[in-house]
């Protein structure tokens, strides 16, 4: 069996100790506009994704990841997270996605 390490702070965890799997998900949000006004723009774009690595795009849509923690670094994240969630950033109340769910814990 391989050593299993925190994955923010590198700390081995000891079998049978306390860890944390985190696991999120991040994909483009979409508020219904294109701006198609302006063809100089879109034909910049248009001409991007031709010459763009398909690997790179979907990135740019949708990503997800999954990490072990250790109890300290689970601490330090759901704190991070908090922070956003009691307006202590210049995000949109809303996330700007237009949607109220908010649940980090």
């Amino acid at each position: 069996m391989s050593e299993v390490r925190c994955a923010l702070c590198a700390r081995p965890m000891v079998p049978g100790s306390l860890r944390y799997v985190m696991m999120w998900k991040m994909f483009a949000d979409y508020d219904g506009i294109i701006d198609l006004e302006d063809e100089r723009n879109f034909g910049n774009t248009m001409r991007a994704i031709k010459t763009a690595n398909s690997a790179d795009l979907e990135e740019q849509v949708f990503m997800e990841s999954r990490h072990i923690l250790c109890p300290s670094c689970r601490e330090e994240v759901l704190e991070s997270l908090a922070s956003l969630e009691h307006g202590e950033s210049a995000a949109e109340p809303d996330g700007g996605n237009g949607e109220e769910e908010r649940n980090l814990h």
